[in-house]
C-alpha cells in the first residue's frame, strides 16, 4: 500500500532538523544585521563630518564648538533643555547634515534609554556621536566646551579624529574628552558593533576624521594624543 502522509516520527525528525538549521543560522543572520548597522553608523558619521566641513567653509575656516556645557551658539549640536538649545533644528550643523536627528544616532544605540547624565543639566544626551574638542579638557572644571579653532590650525587632518561613535556608558554630552585628558568622566569609543565581527571587534568603533573619511578603530588608537589634539 502506498503512503500519502508522514508518520509522527518523521514529522518530529523534520521539525528537529528545521530547528537545528534555524539555531545555526540565527548567529549568522544577527552578525549580518549588525554589520549593516555598523555600515549605516559609518555613513552617518561621514555625512555629519561632511556637514561640519561645509560649515567651516562657510565660516572662514572656523569649526563649530564641541557641544559641551554650558551650550554655546556655535556648538555643532543643540541638545540641552534651555532655548534655543532645546531644538535640534536650531543647531548650526543640522541643516548641513540633512536636518534629520536620526543621522546623529547610531542604529545600534538604544539612545532613548541612555543613563549617563550631564553634571549640570542632569539630562541624558540623546544622540550617539561626540565631536573632538581639539584641546585638553578637564571634566573636573565647570565647563567642558572647547574654544573653536580653525581647520588650518590642525595639522595632519587625515590623522585627526573629528567625531566618534561614543559608548553610552560614558556619553554625557556632545564633547569628546578622551584620555589622557583629565577629569571625572572620560569618554570611551563605543564597541556596540562587536556583533558584526565577534571578539575581533571588541573595543573597536567607528570614527570620522577631519578629512571626512571613516574608519573602524580600536579604543587605544582613538586615545592616542596624535589623533585628537590639534
Amino acid at each position: 500500500m502506498r503512503r500519502n502522509a508522514f508518520t509522527l516520527v518523521e514529522l518530529l525528525v523534520v521539525i528537529g532538523v528545521i530547528a537545528l538549521l534555524v539555531a545555526l543560522l540565527m548567529p549568522a543572520l544577527e552578525s549580518a544585521r549588525e554589520s549593516a548597522r555598523r555600515t549605516q553608523c559609518a555613513s552617518n558619521l561621514r555625512q555629519i563630518a561632511t556637514g561640519i566641513i561645509a560649515y567651516a567653509q562657510d565660516h572662514s575656516g572656523w569649526l563649530p564648538g564641541a557641544g559641551g556645557e554650558p551650550q554655546q551658539p556655535w556648538d555643532w549640536i543643540y541638545w540641552t533643555a534651555v532655548p534655543p538649545y532645546d531644538d535640534f533644528r536650531n543647531g548650526p550643523i543640522a541643516h548641513y547634515a540633512g536636518g534629520d536627528p536620526a543621522v546623529f544616532r547610531c542604529p545600534s544605540d538604544d539612545w532613548a534609554h541612555h543613563t549617563a547624565m550631564a553634571q549640570s543639566t542632569r539630562l541624558p544626551y540623546p544622540y550617539s556621536y561626540q565631536m573632538n574638542c581639539f584641546a585638553p579638557i578637564d571634566r573636573f572644571q565647570c565647563c567642558t566646551y572647547g574654544v573653536p579653532c580653525k581647520t588650518i590650525q590642525i595639522r595632519r587632518s587625515s590623522e585627526k579624529i573629528l567625531l566618534i561613535d561614543a559608548s553610552e556608558a560614558t556619553l554625557v554630552d556632545g564633547a569628546w574628552v578622551p584620555p589622557p585628558n583629565s577629569g571625572s568622566s572620560l569618554e570611551d569609543l563605543s564597541d556596540r558593533h562587536r556583533g558584526g565581527g565577534g571578539e575581533a571587534d571588541a573595543h573597536r568603533g567607528n570614527v570620522a576624521f577631519l578629512d571626512t573619511h571613516v574608519e573602524f578603530v580600536t579604543r587605544s588608537f582613538a586615545h592616542e594624543p596624535g589623533h585628537f589634539l590639534s
